[in-house]
């Protein structure tokens, strides 16, 4: 951002808070990899219990596992930036 948008985010807190661009940045970067790792676990789990009960078999639940793990791999990577 250039610094007219800069000061014009800082003007609009209300109450003087100290909440910055930056700041809400990390916010949004935290939350989206908290919902891809909380989407990554349920994959997981789900795999597991459709492998556990036969409703699918091990290298099918091996690939679904191991791609949502690259996916959850890749947004930390890119959020982390």
């Amino acid at each position: 951002m250039n610094s007219a948008q800069v000061a014009a985010f800082e003007g609009a807190n209300i109450g003087g808070s100290a909440f910055t661009a930056a700041d809400l940045t990390l916010l949004i970067a935290g939350t989206v990899a908290t919902a891809v790792l909380l989407w990554t676990v349920w994959v997981v789990i789900s795999s597991y219990r459709a492998w556990g009960r036969g409703k699918m078999k091990g290298d099918v639940a091996g690939g679904v596992v191991l791609r949502a793990l690259f996916i959850c791999v890749i947004t930390i990577v890119i959020a982390s930036y």
